[in-house]
């Protein structure tokens, strides 16, 4: 089988969601978890002291806390839209074949290539409109299903469910 691939802002979005749910057990969730503990920590003192320092060392630990959750959601969309269109070139316009063996392609420019086996693949997750692949926990590779009939759809799952570890 032989594609073109490509991907919007949103599938890759929705891409980038899929593998953090595959890989999300393995992930130890410490960031704000430790914060959210430090926080009741703070509030418990100041329940217990009932002092107005305490009260407002743990209204000022509330705030921070706060002010770096807003902040660092507003800042991953924008930051996951440069990362993006850094990589746009790359995304969109691959040649991709797809056989019993593995996954093979290069980049619309011609500049690189890649080859995987399809024991190369920790594991794969099928999103509504496409196949998504992971070599490791970091990266992914995407194939649209509109470029694929059902049958290859099919073909292409039990090759993967045939090899992947």
């Amino acid at each position: 089988m032989h594609i073109v691939a490509t991907i919007s802002f949103e599938q890759y979005t929705a891409a980038l969601s899929a593998m953090r749910k595959n890989y999300q057990q393995r992930v130890r969730k410490t960031g704000w978890l430790a914060m959210f503990f430090v926080a009741i920590l703070c509030f418990s003192l100041a329940i217990a002291l009932k002092t107005s320092v305490s009260r407002d060392f743990t209204l000022g630990i509330y705030f921070v806390l706060v002010t770096l959750y807003v902040w660092s959601k507003l800042r991953a969309k924008s930051c996951l839209k440069q990362v993006y269109e850094a990589q746009k070139k790359q995304l969109n316009g691959q040649q991709m074949d797809i056989n019993e063996a593995g996954i093979s392609g290069q980049w619309e420019d011609g500049h690189a290539t890649y080859q995987y086996k399809w024991s190369a693949f920790q594991n794969f997750a099928e999103l509504p409109d496409a196949l998504l692949f992971f070599p490791n926990s970091v990266s992914f590779v995407r194939i649209p299903k509109e470029s694929l009939s059902a049958e290859d759809q099919l073909e292409i799952k039990r090759w993967a469910k045939n090899s992947i570890r």
